[in-house]
């Protein structure tokens, strides 16, 4: 009976401890290690998931951070700003979020594709983001530099992670 008990608590560490790897191991791949470690492990779900578990988690992250980006573009429109250079930057934004929901899509099954295509949809989020920065160039206003950023670093661990499944 101890045995039996001693191999079951053994199987357990072992299996915390790969959950655990898995993490650290996507992370370490991501462009932003730090922020990835911070986004992953701040959801509940994200302690003993698997990998497709991970991609639902990492997908959220990124759409919410790109739907900030596209927040603070707005904002930008009444500041004397290029209108120009914001449109683009809102419409890319916007196409982002939509390329991020058929990610979703594909992965709890509902929309046509299937995971092979995720790693291509993840860099064209990342493109559409990028956008913002390409257009402004260096008078990106701060804010909006800060949200691409982040935004694009969390797409980046979707990237990591949609390689993997």
């Amino acid at each position: 009976m101890a045995l039996f008990l001693f191999l079951i608590s053994l199987s357990l560490a072992i299996f915390h401890d790969s959950q655990a790897d898995l993490l650290g191991d996507i992370c370490s791949q991501s462009v932003n290690p730090t922020l990835c470690n911070s986004s992953l492990r701040s959801d509940p779900r994200s302690s003993g998931a698997d990998i497709r578990t991970l991609a639902q988690i990492a997908i959220e992250k990124a759409s919410a951070a790109t739907a900030t980006t596209l927040k603070v573009a707005n904002s930008l429109a009444s500041s004397g700003t290029s209108q120009q250079k914001i449109a683009a930057c809102v419409q890319n934004c916007n196409e982002a979020i939509g390329v991020l929901d058929q990610c979703r899509d594909i992965l709890s099954g509902g929309g046509g594709g299937s995971s092979g295509n995720l790693p291509t949809k993840a860099t064209t989020a990342l493109t559409d983001i990028s956008i913002c920065d390409s257009e402004f160039g260096r008078e990106e206003p701060p804010q909006l530099k800060e949200a691409s950023s982040q935004a694009q670093a969390l797409v980046n661990v979707f990237f990591v992670i949609a390689n993997r499944l």
